[in-house]
């Protein structure tokens, strides 16, 4: 049985904006076709790629120069559609949501935050303890991870306050005591291939949390290290 004659060019019912991919790691690009069959180019910058004329981009593994902006023609008997700009960004850093935290504290003292996402009989309590030397914020790792609610309490200084600022990107970075990272960031703002430097980094500890206090977790933000 022979498909039927398309009537309209290609339509692309659906792709990504962006599609961030670890190095090292098999990962592909994709779009969401109606009018079937078509014949698929693939671009990068604006270049042809050789070969690649399949509906899905493979890249096994992903290398950090695969970076790009990719686009993919999409041809049948009618004419031809070319989708958006897809950004590929290779990221090296697993990023998680942590929940920051401000506190108040009327002198230098210890305490443990701990947080629950139900409260009552079935509440599992589970959390660490911070060094307080005054007020500020503190990154909490590992919370909003399965459920939306998450409550809190502290255990120790009962002079100590706390309020939460929000949910934020973090990271744990490994490594030996004194190792030396550059951390960079991209967003929608800066151009998905356009990394920023965030910040310089010394490890003091193994692992240590990095919390991005200049981010929100409902911003799409990725990261990456350079040592």
């Amino acid at each position: 049985m022979t498909s039927p004659s398309p009537t309209t060019p290609p339509i692309i019912l659906w792709q990504p904006e962006v599609v961030p991919l670890k190095p090292g790691t098999n990962g592909f690009l994709a779009v969401r076709v109606a009018g079937l069959p078509v014949a698929c180019a693939w671009y990068r910058n604006g270049t042809a790629i050789p070969g690649a004329t399949n509906a899905l981009l493979w890249f096994a593994p992903v290398k950090q120069t695969d970076e790009g902006l990719y686009t993919v023609v999409l041809s049948n008997r009618v004419g031809q559609t070319t989708s958006q700009p897809i950004a590929m960004v290779v990221s090296n850093v697993d990023a998680q949501r942590v929940v920051e935290l401000e506190w108040e504290a009327d002198a230098p003292s210890l305490f443990k935050v701990e947080s629950s996402n139900v409260l009552g009989p079935a509440a599992r309590w589970d959390g660490s303890v911070y060094a307080v030397t005054g007020s500020g914020p503190i990154a909490v790792p590992g919370l909003y991870q399965t459920k939306p609610s998450c409550f809190f309490r502290l255990v120790g200084w009962v002079d100590s306050r706390i309020n939460r600022l929000g949910l934020r990107y973090g990271f744990k970075l490994y490594g030996s005591t004194g190792s030396h990272y550059t951390i960079e960031y991209v967003t929608r703002e800066t151009g998905w291939t356009n990394w920023q430097v965030l910040t310089n980094l010394t490890l003091s500890t193994s692992p240590q949390l990095f919390a991005d206090h200049e981010s929100s977790w409902a911003v799409p933000r990725f990261y990456r290290l350079k040592p």
